[in-house]
């Protein structure tokens, strides 16, 4: 079995709908926050992510995700803050152990990086 291609502007633009008539609608902000990543917004994508926090602060999905894009933007330190707050709430979250991992490894500081290996 395949995976079917996603249609990630169709995923923003349905998520956005939705999120019109129900403005904390949680997996609504998920999708389209993790959709707005892939497509390179990332403004956009973590001010969905800061939105879905408010409501769930503990969110793991809006936690890795958040982390993913401050990585993209080049901000290290709080990405792995987030990953972090991820590990904290699930042990066992092997993508953010891995990229808090990467994060570390960015950083120099590769005895840290080899523990999140």
């Amino acid at each position: 079995m395949f995976r079917q291609e996603l249609d990630v502007a169709l995923l923003i633009d349905v998520c956005s709908k939705k999120l019109q008539e129900e403005p904390n609608h949680r997996k609504a902000l998920f999708i389209r926050s993790s959709s707005l990543l892939k497509k390179g917004f990332l403004i956009e994508a973590i001010s969905d992510c800061d939105e879905l926090l408010k409501i769930s602060p503990k969110n793991v999905g809006a936690l890795y995700v958040r982390g993913c894009i401050l990585e993209k933007m080049g901000n290290i330190d709080e990405s792995i803050k987030d990953f972090t707050k991820v590990l904290e709430v699930d042990p066992n979250h092997v993508n953010a152990a891995y990229a808090r991992g990467a994060c570390e490894n960015r950083r120099g500081n590769f005895e840290k990086a080899i523990e999140d290996y």
